[in-house]
């Protein structure tokens, strides 16, 4: 199998070469966004775990994190633990587990579906216990941790006059003081679908937002007292894990197939305005979390490889072609288990990293408990969710 695997690989990797001269002197896509999107593409960089210096990289953290659940849940995107150690998480059907403990069983609570779950958090407003789901296929959603009484807060959004659908609901954080809720809406047109095993496949769909080359995707805000949701940020390529800042002066957005987090201004002189927060990741960052202390932990699912680099990088024809060979066969990337600690400046502090994905890989949602100063992880194609215990 293996074998078969790698001619395929390097044949479509000879093919896009080739393909690439053909086209290459082609003028950019007549579309503006699309032309930048494929211009900033052909910039990038990304930087190995290695170039941020000594002492950053750590891989003796990640070699003691444990698995939790495992043979008990598939495809837990996320994870969220509540004040009194309860587990909370949802499967990639839409059922809802909960858990006393890491030690204890999951339960069934509840069912959000149809759709698939991806971010959610918890919150209290109006004297209720809510979970705030981001439901790829419906929008967000509210879960009564109470009353299990479910109800769909925003499906959509007025973009000049028009109603516009959110058709993937990605990732949410929430100021709960202000009863605000920031989420991302991964990308426009390209909504994820069902597939042969019963679940709507959000890699999928990002595989082939990455292909189109269109930056559609949006950093959203709702209002829980009000009912209004509004554009913060648009013309993302593929807006991934959200975060709050500790300060709630400024909201952080994963610009997955950029390799890059875009910072957006909530209050000051700055406010509504936005700026690049780190670029040239050593890997595409997916869910994003804040510590206590206001330092920031990003998920990378993977690191570049270099059939992927080819794939972005090609002319919007040959990119077109790729499009119809991915839903068949799309190369895996090597495991690798990565989260970057981040300072609100934007400075790299500390990665843990298993570089061959031999305890974890494919982390995708993070959530750290001040209560225990544990990091837990969900693993969008795994069958557990997995916790590390930080120094």
């Amino acid at each position: 199998m293996n074998k078969w695997v790698f001619i395929i690989t390097s044949l479509l990797a000879v093919a896009i070469k080739l393909l690439s001269a053909v086209y290459l002197k082609q003028p950019l896509p007549s579309n503006q966004s699309v032309a930048k999107t494929h211009e900033a593409i052909l910039n990038l960089h990304p930087k190995t775990f290695d170039s941020y210096g000594s002492g950053v990289v750590d891989e003796e953290v990640m070699k003691g994190s444990m698995k939790l659940f495992q043979g008990s849940i598939k495809g837990p995107e996320s994870v969220h633990v509540l004040r009194n150690g309860s587990a909370i998480v949802l499967d990639r059907y839409g059922h809802v587990y909960v858990s006393e403990s890491d030690s204890s069983e999951l339960k069934i609570f509840s069912y959000i579906g149809p759709g698939r779950p991806l971010g959610y958090t918890a919150v209290s407003h109006g004297g209720k216990s809510l979970l705030v789901v981001c439901n790829s296929l419906v929008g967000v959603e509210a879960l009564d941790l109470e009353s299990r009484e479910l109800v769909i807060l925003t499906s959509s959004v007025q973009e000049f006059g028009n109603v516009v659908p959110i058709t993937y609901a990605n990732d949410i954080d929430v100021d709960e003081e202000e009863g605000i809720l920031y989420f991302s809406d991964s990308t426009t047109g390209i909504p994820p679908g069902l597939n042969r095993m019963n679940f709507y496949d959000t890699m999928k769909s990002y595989v082939l937002s990455s292909l189109s080359g269109k930056p559609t995707g949006k950093l959203l805000s709702y209002n829980l007292n009000t009912g209004v949701t509004e554009i913060l940020m648009k013309d993302l390529f593929f807006a991934n894990g959200v975060a709050l800042s500790l300060e709630k002066d400024f909201v952080l957005v994963a610009e997955t197939s950029f390799l890059r987090i875009q910072k957006y201004h909530l209050v000051g002189p700055k406010a509504g305005t936005s700026e690049v927060f780190i670029e040239n990741l050593p890997g595409y960052p997916d869910g994003i979390t804040r510590g206590p202390d206001g330092n920031f932990y990003v998920a990378l699912l993977f690191c570049p490889m270099q059939m992927h680099l080819l794939m972005a990088k090609a002319p919007q024809s040959v990119r077109w072609l790729l499009s119809w060979v991915a839903p068949i066969y799309t190369p895996l990337p090597p495991k690798v288990g990565a989260v970057m600690k981040i300072s609100p400046a934007g400075k790299v502090m500390r990665i843990y990293v298993d570089r061959e994905g031999h305890t974890l890989y494919g982390i995708s949602g993070l959530f750290f408990s001040k209560e225990t100063n544990k990091l837990y992880m969900g693993h969008l194609s795994h069958d557990f969710i997995s916790v590390m215990q930080l120094p």
